[in-house]
């Protein structure tokens, strides 16, 4: 068996990064160059990029079984009315099934119109101060006056 001299095998495990950067620096114009148009396609991308927003929402509806009173009982009798203040968590659900079908039979029907504006390449709606068009009502009751 032969042994490796120690000054031998400490010179071998030694990193010479001037050996290994020399060849890339003759090109450092590339690493410029390729920097610069990263950061020109990432503002390019932002500029143009619609933001998307997660919205996520839960509904806590509390049941508090009530016991009908008096006036409730006499209600009651007269029927339809019998489940009256007993089933709050079927009318909160109704209530928000009503709500989520108002808005999809206003998106349905194009009920809501939104103006938008070609800024670029980006599209921005316009709405409240922005908006082009604003609506001033001249009388609140229009049914009281005689159409001439």
């Amino acid at each position: 068996m032969s042994q490796i001299p120690n000054a031998e095998v400490e010179a071998s495990n030694e990193i010479n990064l001037n050996e290994i950067i020399k060849p890339y620096l003759r090109k450092w114009w590339w690493f410029v160059l390729s920097v610069l148009a990263l950061a020109a396609l990432a503002v390019f991308y932002i500029k143009t990029a619609t933001p998307v927003y997660s919205i996520k929402s839960t509904a806590l509806i509390k049941d508090t079984k009530k016991v009908p009173s008096a006036d409730m009982g006499a209600l009651s009798q007269l029927g339809g009315f019998g489940s009256m203040g007993t089933n709050s968590i079927e009318n909160e659900i109704e209530i928000l099934k009503s709500k989520k079908l108002m808005r999809d039979v206003v998106t349905e029907l194009g009920l809501q119109t939104a103006v938008i504006k070609n800024d670029g390449l980006k599209q921005k709606e316009l709405y409240g101060k922005t908006s082009p068009v604003t609506v001033q009502l001249i009388s609140e009751k229009p049914y009281d006056e005689p159409i001439e």
